[in-house]
């Protein structure tokens, strides 16, 4: 059986609604397309994935999350410093793929970061797929996908190119999006099992997040008429119980593993994060509009509403459609985020798939328009004319967020808190002698666990001590301003290493003595 969209006669007949023909892609032009997506998306997502350290809190949590799974086996319950992680209560899809790969390559950045880098190629793949296999045009896929990967919304520091949740969510989400398109199209049983697979594992990726799809989901499933055959099937049923049984199996095993993790889950997750601010993570109704404006998307914001425009106007069916979707999916997700008293600028990651493909559609549009003039002008061999388009919108967005890949370079401001994360990384690198046994600083140091984990591992180890508690003989690390200031003020010390912002101290006295002499190198 086939579900059919039932098309509107009159607006065939309207000659106003915007025509995008279904130019027949040749051979060598599907090849160019999927060519040109394969390396247009390695640089700004793979591109020295593991130059930059390890980032503050989630990232950096989850690579000590996954390192410990890696060395202990519990594959169940994830630690932090030797304890059940009561604060990082998401499911563990994520850390198990890392510490996998900590098996397979070793641990370090590369296999922290890898499963969010191939989440971020797999979600460009799944746009070209359903653009060149079912709406047959590749072109237009590719176009969304160079949308998408040139927009810091999608490649910043919790997304595409970082250890986080926010990548492989956004991957399992999408899937929901696209199978259940291919439901209401054909009626595929198959669509359903690739439906729940996305369910099952966006909620094993990141818990509720992972659902906030299903409202738009729903209305588009009544819209078309799809909800009778969709209640009938037993697929629908089995998918969903599976998903259950998996879900619910997990949390009660975790929770007689580790008892409590439930209510952590409650405390973080279920509602405290929805209805009251989480962690001074606050802001104005308005925030990621902002943010989408300002930073997200900032080359092809203003595409956006024309593409939503033009989505429910398309004169073929199974394209308008598609934008039907993708527009309700955008802006029923924004909703939802904006209403959350927690703003966080990761939340907005999921809905990148869906801007960038409504942003597509204008840019599309010229595209199918340069290429029949082309065909007009007889005395063209080749039509170079959408190949130019392609280049002239591109090349300056794809530039600077390759460049900016490349250089891997800290912000002004974060030079000083990631020095010693940059310090460590050489001397696991064996670029430089570790000289200090202590480390000591005033702000929060989860950034630099990872490394120091790794550096007991091979003999190298180094201890947290308070600055309050240094004592003659320790040789202390230290990066911050204020703490080296301290050290100085209150200790006779040697400096044994200066390596920009990151000092190492021989601490040769508990006071200043009454020497006038300052043992510190000039």
């Amino acid at each position: 059986k086939c579900l059919r969209w039932r098309s509107d006669p009159t607006r065939m007949a309207d000659q106003s609604v915007p025509v995008i023909s279904r130019h027949r892609s040749k051979a060598w032009e599907q090849v160019a397309a999927w060519g040109l997506f394969v390396v247009l998306a390695y640089f700004p997502i793979f591109l020295d994935l593991d130059a930059m350290p390890l980032r503050i809190w989630d990232e950096s949590r989850q690579a000590v999350n996954a390192y410990e799974m890696a060395q202990n086996g519990d594959w169940l319950v994830k630690h932090f410093q030797g304890k059940p992680d009561m604060w990082n209560t998401k499911p563990p899809l994520l850390v198990w793929s890392q510490a996998l790969l900590m098996k397979v390559l070793g641990p370090a950045e590369l296999a922290v970061r890898l499963p969010a880098a191939v989440s971020a190629f797999l979600t460009g793949l799944l746009l070209m797929w359903v653009a060149a296999r079912w709406l047959e045009r590749p072109w237009l896929g590719l176009v969304a996908c160079l949308v998408l990967f040139t927009s810091q919304g999608y490649l910043h520091h919790h997304a595409a190119r970082h250890g986080d949740h926010d990548a492989p969510v956004t991957f399992f989400m999408l899937l929901q999006v696209i199978a259940l398109f291919r439901y209401v199209t054909n009626g595929s049983r198959r669509s359903l099992v690739y439906f729940f697979v996305g369910l099952g594992g966006a909620v094993l990726t990141k818990s509720i997040q992972g659902l906030l799809f299903l409202p738009a989901l729903a209305v588009f499933i009544l819209y078309s008429g799809s909800w009778r055959s969709l209640v009938r099937e037993r697929a629908t049923w089995f998918g969903l119980g599976a998903v259950l049984c998996l879900v619910a199996g997990y949390y009660a095993a975790s929770e007689q593993a580790n008892p409590g993790y439930i209510d952590a889950v409650i405390s973080n997750e279920l509602g405290q994060r929805y209805n009251t601010v989480s962690e001074g993570h606050a802001g104005d109704w308005d925030f990621y509009v902002s943010r989408i404006i300002r930073q997200g998307l900032t080359s092809f914001h203003l595409l956006v509403p024309v593409g939503l425009i033009l989505a429910l106007s398309f004169q073929d069916d199974s394209l308008r459609r598609w934008g039907l979707l993708v527009g309700l999916v955008a802006v029923s997700y924004l909703t939802i985020i904006s209403n959350s008293t927690t703003k966080c600028e990761w939340y907005d990651v999921p809905m990148y798939p869906m801007l960038a493909m409504l942003a597509a559609f204008p840019l599309y549009m010229v595209l199918e328009w340069l290429r029949e003039q082309g065909a007009q002008l007889g005395s063209l061999r080749w039509n170079v004319l959408p190949g130019a388009f392609l280049f002239l919108v591109f090349v300056g967005p794809w530039s600077r967020e390759t460049e900016r890949v490349y250089r891997s370079e800290e912000w002004e401001w974060d030079r000083q808190f990631y020095a010693p994360a940059h310090y460590f990384k050489q001397v696991l690198a064996g670029e430089r002698q570790l000289k200090a046994g202590v480390l000591t600083a005033d702000g929060p140091i989860q950034h630099l666990v990872f490394y120091m984990d790794l550096m007991r591992e091979r003999g190298r180890d180094i201890r947290v001590v308070p600055s309050s508690q240094l004592v003659p003989g320790m040789t202390v690390l230290a990066y911050e301003a204020s703490v080296q200031e301290m050290i100085e003020r209150e200790h006779l010390t040697r400096v044994l290493e200066d390596w920009g912002s990151v000092r190492t101290y021989e601490i040769l006295d508990q006071e200043w003595s009454s020497e006038p002499e300052d043992t510190r190198p000039s």
